[in-house]
This record gives structure tokens, sequence and C-alpha cells, in this order.
């Protein structure tokens, strides 16, 4: 076999518009959203012999192509993998395509295992999904051979170095060119490794200018959902990436440094037995005291779903501590201060099939845990890996779901991958909250999606949902943790996995249409008002007057302001760090009162929105 270069495979990728990224159709000359002249590429007739390909223009130096197609080779290749039929009938049941992406020579190595061991688990995990009516195709980023019929038969080899979006035009390739069904506008996307493997995109954060804010990047694998390649960055950036359609609903399998091929195995296992959906038959949450009423309505679908928790029998209980009585539980959820790690095993129920938690989180190598408020740590991966029963966690803590180059007991997300849990939503970066206003960021993603799998629909469509609920009100206007929140949370496990269903309906692959219906109206001016350094200008001039006036209206906000996080939060007037007075593409502008508070012994941010008349939109804190 001849091996591709990636300047020729680059070229020959015309799936999508190469000036803008638009999605053309086959057969288009011309690009609908710009106007680009279009490569032409003529699918030859199954039953014919291909004709050379003609291609309007050729990189000089490249390679020409043979006008005739290499022979296959005696060993099938992976991206031809095809699972068995058993007639027309049987190909009608398979409602939904998908593709699992991985590298098995990279992932055999970290696994300390054959290459041959790796490929046969996927492959036999591929059958396996036809049990639930997904078609997934194996694509492996070691040994690919292209289907572009201008390149057909060629051999790509990719490693761990190479970019996410070299991954991407394999990915571009087998969504044109290796369906079975053309129809189908919306795939599972199965990722099978972490960066190590296969890379995660790295992009650049909402609030990376924003003072006293310590991220600058996120990680998220929502550029594989698009294909849009490098053009991604600039989209994303904008928020008119989530005017585009959505090609694949993505999950991802990550592995600690400590994985063996067991863990492997086990999850692929796990998985398969759950042709018929996950069984939730019982739930544990545990919250932190401040965040409880929040954490309350997120799980409100839990209550009224009517699945039980073993954290009712401790509603009656409490502490008392410095002239305080807090409960343990309240309506299924189990509080932090009173439960932390030094009495947990009383009240941690390792036999729930759903886990929520709304704790805080750390980057810090010294929290592999979930910590609480005053008392440090409130749970650690020791404890997820008692686990019995395959369970969904969902998580709202700061970097939740981390796991880049940690081992098992280092990381919430591996312990709990590498034990019982098939689903996992967290966060890689700060998570924000919204106290005691409706619900939103964070909370708002758990709490759709939470709903969403319990209405029977997959992971990856429950999270696609629960991100376009953002899009769904306010004109389109987002402020930036609430974009922030739509990028910086993975799902991790098979996305085509679902809970139980108590009909024999199976998988429906619907079209994803845009995130983003009416355009993103973000935020496009930041001007800083104050900083704590600030002294009060003197009115030497009509500008010094006019700023007073400007000044006096910032100090009666701020005295509401001030009032309203010491009273219902503890934050202390002397935090505020700055203010800044925003605006929004459409003009309509907003005051932003940042503050910090280093009480908890580690620092948690507060910004509380307002119009510009005072009046408070909402009080966002971090996790």
């Amino acid at each position: 076999m001849k091996t591709a270069s990636w300047q020729q495979l680059r070229n020959i990728s015309v799936m999508f518009c190469p000036e803008c990224g638009n999605r053309c159709p086959d057969g288009a000359k011309f690009c609908a959203m710009c106007g680009t002249k279009l490569p032409i590429v003529e699918t030859p007739a199954p039953s014919a012999a291909p004709e050379p390909q003609k291609v309007e223009s050729r990189p000089q130096g490249a390679e020409a192509k043979p006008t005739t197609p290499p022979k296959p080779s005696t060993t099938p290749s992976p991206n031809s993998w095809r699972p068995p039929m058993s007639g027309s009938e049987r190909e009608k049941e398979l409602k939904v395509d998908g593709a699992i992406l991985t590298n098995s020579e990279a992932l055999a190595r970290k696994l300390g295992c054959r290459r041959e061991d790796v490929k046969r688990l996927v492959e036999a995990y591929a059958i396996a999904a036809l049990a639930r009516g997904i078609k997934y195709v194996v694509l492996d980023a070691a040994e690919y051979y292209m289907l572009n019929p201008q390149s057909s038969g060629e051999r790509v080899s990719l490693t761990p170095s190479h970019t996410w979006v070299d991954h991407t035009m394999l990915l571009a390739d087998y969504y044109r060119y290796g369906r079975l069904r053309k129809d189908e506008c919306s795939c599972y996307l199965f990722i099978i490794g972490g960066e190590d493997i296969i890379p995660m995109p790295v992009v650049r954060h909402y609030m990376a200018t924003t003072p006293n804010f310590h991220d600058k990047d996120i990680d998220t694998d929502i550029p594989y959902a698009y294909m849009l390649g490098e053009k991604t960055y600039p989209l994303l950036e904008s928020g008119k990436l989530f005017s585009y359609e959505q090609y694949f609903h993505v999950g991802r399998l990550p592995f600690a440094t400590d994985a063996t091929i067991e863990d492997f195995a086990g999850y692929l296992r796990r998985a398969s037995a759950a042709a018929g959906g996950i069984a939730v038959d019982s739930y544990y949450g545990q919250t932190n005291f401040p965040w409880g009423d929040e954490s309350l309505v997120v799980c409100r679908p839990l209550r009224d779903a009517q699945i039980p928790t073993s954290s009712s029998e401790f509603e009656s209980a409490y502490y008392e501590g410095e002239g305080e009585r807090y409960y343990v539980a309240k309506k299924g959820l189990v509080y932090s201060l009173p439960v932390n790690v030094s009495n947990l095993e009383q009240f941690f129920d390792p036999n729930a099939s759903f886990y929520y938690f709304n704790l805080h989180g750390s980057n810090s190598p010294t929290y592999s845990g979930y910590i609480a408020d005053h008392v440090g740590n409130a749970i650690l991966p020791q404890h997820i890996a008692t686990t019995t029963t395959p369970n969904i966690f969902v998580t709202e803590a700061c970097y939740g779901g981390r796991f880049q180059r940690y081992a098992k007991r280092e990381s919430m997300l591996l312990s709990a991958m590498s034990s019982q849990t098939l689903l996992f939503l967290g966060s890689s970066r700060i998570a924000f909250c919204n106290n005691r206003y409706s619900i939103d960021n964070s909370d708002r993603l758990a709490n759709v999606f939470i709903v969403e799998m319990l209405s029977g629909v997959s992971a990856g469509e429950a999270l696609y949902n629960a991100r376009k609920s953002f899009f769904e009100y306010d004109n389109g206007r987002l402020y930036d943790q609430q974009l922030v929140s739509i990028v910086e949370f993975n799902l991790f496990g098979d996305p085509s996995l679902c809970m139980q269903r108590t009909t024999d309906k199976g998988l429906e692959s619907k079209p994803c249409q845009p995130l983003s219906k009416c355009g993103v109206n973000r935020v496009v001016e930041n001007k800083c008002l104050y900083t704590n350094d600030d002294k009060e200008a003197a009115p030497t001039s009509i500008l010094g007057l006019v700023r007073r006036e400007v000044d006096q209206n910032l100090m009666r906000i701020r005295q509401t302001i001030d009032s309203e996080l010491y009273d219902r939060l503890g934050v202390e007037h002397r935090s505020l760090k700055n203010i800044f007075e925003s605006r929004f593409a459409d003009g309509r502008s907003f005051y932003t009162f940042n503050y910090a508070d280093e009480r908890a012994g580690f620092e948690r941010s507060y910004s509380a929105l307002t119009t510009p008349e005072g009046e408070v939109i909402t009080v966002i804190s971090t996790k």
C-alpha cells in the first residue's frame, strides 16, 4: 500500500468548503455559503472499474494519482471492517451510525499489551453494539486506508503527536465515503484513549483576559463534533461555531497512567452488557452546604421519577458546631460540611447506579477528590473505587473531569471509569454556579442532562440538548461564564449509551440542528471602571464631574451588592476586586462586580451582574 502525505489528504478532503468550512452536498460546484468554487469529485459506479479522477488543481510537487486503485491487502484494513449483516431486515434495525476512533498501536503501548489484543477488543465491542442498533465502524488512526475515490486505498498512519485536526481528516473521509446510509445526519463518535492516544483539542478560554482569573484555555472535545479543522478556533471564540450543524455526539474513554488491559476490557464488558440501557434504580447525591438549594433543583427529576436513595434514612440526623445545626441529608441529598472523609463511610452508597456531586474541585495534585467548605476533602477516588453497580456519574466540581497524566487514585474520573462508571459528565476547568437565583451554568447543564437521560435519549444527545438549552432564551445573549460552561464540560464513556427504557423502542438518530438558531450574541466589550487600587477622582473638570456622578451610581449599586453577598453568602465587603461595564453585540450593557473570597482555604470568586440601573441579574460563583 502507498502511504498518502498529509498535504495530499488535506487537499482532497472536500467534505467542507475549503474557504469557510460550510458542509457542501455531493455534486455541488460552488459553496452555498461563500460562493467558493469546489474541487470536482466523481464517485465511480460500484460495478464499473474506477476511472481516473479529475482534479481541477494539484499542489506543485504533489504526486500524481494512480489510474487504477491499488490491490487490496490480504489483511482487511481496520476501517474496511463491517459488522456482519443477516439480510435486509437486520439492516433496517440498524438505525444509527457511529465511529470508534482510537490508535491501536499507542493504546497497546500504554496498556502494556499486544496491538492485536486491542484491535480484537474494539472489534468485539463494535459487534456487541449491534444488539442495541448501533453500527459502529472502527477507525484506527495507526492504520487507516482512505475511502475517498481520489486516494482510495492509500494508507494513513498517525501517532498521538499529530494534531486533533489531522485526526478529523479520517472522520471526514469516513463520514462522506464510509457510511452505508447517506441520509443519516447525526452519528456517534466514541474516542477510545486519553489525550496521549487521540489528541484532545485545547481552545482559548473565554475569560482568559479577566483579571485574577487563572484559567487561560479549555480542554474540550467539542471540535470533533464539527470537523471544521483549524477554522474551529476563531468560530468557537466568537460563538459562531454554534450556528453550524453538529455531526457527531462525542464521548471519550480515557485511561490512567497505571491502567491495564483489564481496565479496558472491563469497561467494554460492562458497556456491552447494557444493551437494554443502564438500569438506574437508586442514586446517591452529595452537595456543598451553600449550594444545597440549587442542588435540590438539579436533582428534582430523580425525585420526580421516584428513584430511591439510601440518603433518605439520614434526614433526621444532624451535627452541631459553633452554634449551628447542620443536617446530614435533605430530600435525598447528603450535605457537606457534616459529611466528609472522616465519616463518609456511614453515608456513602457504593451500590447506587447514579451519582451526583456538587462540591468543590481543584487542579492541585494534593487534592485528588472533591472538597467541602472549611473541612477539606468530602470524598476521594478510593470511595468511588468501591462501587459495585454499573452507573452514571455527574459532577459540577471545578476540574471534576480532570484525567491527563493521573493515576486512578489521583482522579475521580479515572477511578470511576476503572471501576463501575459507564458515563461521566465533568468539567476540565473552573466551573460556575448561580447562587440562589434561577439555575444556570453548571447547574443548568447537569439538570437538563439528567432530564434528557431520564427521557430515554442517549448520553451524547442528552449533552447536546443540555448545551442547546443555553441558546433558547434571552435572544441568544450569553455572558462568558455561560459559554465556558457549554465548552468545558465533556462526556466520558460511550455516547450512544442510555438509561434503561420502559418501552422496547430503540435509539433513533435525529439530525443535529445548530445549537443556536439566531446566532450567539456574546459580550464584545469589557471596560474596567474600578479596581481595588482606585482612588476617588477629584472633580477638577467637567469630565471629572461626569465621572463623579458615575462613581456615585456605582457606589449605590455596590451597597446593594455588598448587602446581597454578605447576607446570603457571607462574602466580606472588602473583597471587591474590580467593576466592569460589559456590552453585548446588540448594545445592551450590564455591570459586573467581581469579588474574591479566600476563607475556605482556597480562592473562590463571585461575580454579581446588574443592570445599569442597579437591578441584580444574577450572582455567579466558582466551584
